[in-house]
């Protein structure tokens, strides 16, 4: 008995790569399955190319899901799909392919605030690289190579650190101890 419900159960799970379907076979299975159309291109299509087949798809999105939330939400799902699969594609390009701005949606908006947070520390780590080279080198004068590169790298605590330890150093040893 447990045999036979083990290969009922191994029988009603299935893994589906959705890169081996095509387009006709998703449709031919649900026509609501279009929004995963996405994935039965090639992520090497050209960006002409793959307007065309958006707009084809929203055509068919169109006519799949009701004019209500559902549309909208499907219409979200290819957004989100298409800028996970051509990363290459700008967030004024999906607008552009779909007619559709994903900062309407709350995961365009998570993915936006995201990538603020990614900007403003990278930023921060930046002009804090910034400031303590250019301190350093008007103390020290011009810095060796192998510094550069170790400032280059550093993280924004140890930047911080560095540039308190700047002001009562006698020399970059003492900044840059080895620890």
């Amino acid at each position: 008995m447990d045999k036979l419900i083990s290969n009922a159960t191994a029988n009603l799970i299935q893994e589906l790569v959705l890169t081996d379907y095509s387009e006709v076979e998703l449709i031919a299975a649900d026509p609501r399955l279009i929004v995963l159309a996405p994935f039965t291109v090639s992520t090497k299509l050209d960006k002409a190319t793959l307007k065309q087949k958006v707009a084809q798809w929203c055509e068919q999105i169109n006519e799949s899901y009701p004019v209500t939330a559902e549309l909208s939400d499907a219409l979200n799902i290819m957004g989100l799909l298409l800028l996970n699969r051509f990363r290459d594609l700008s967030h004024q390009e999906i607008i552009d392919m779909l007619n559709l701005d994903l900062m309407q949606s709350r995961a365009g908006r998570d993915i936006y605030q995201i990538g603020m947070i990614e900007g403003k520390q990278a930023g921060l780590v930046e002009g804090e690289r910034l400031v303590v080279t250019r301190l350093l080198e008007k103390r020290f004068g011009r810095l060796p190579e192998s510094l550069q590169i170790r400032l280059e790298q550093a993280t924004l605590a140890e930047l911080e650190q560095w540039s308190l330890e700047l002001l009562t150093a006698n020399c970059l040893d003492d900044i840059f101890k080895t620890q």
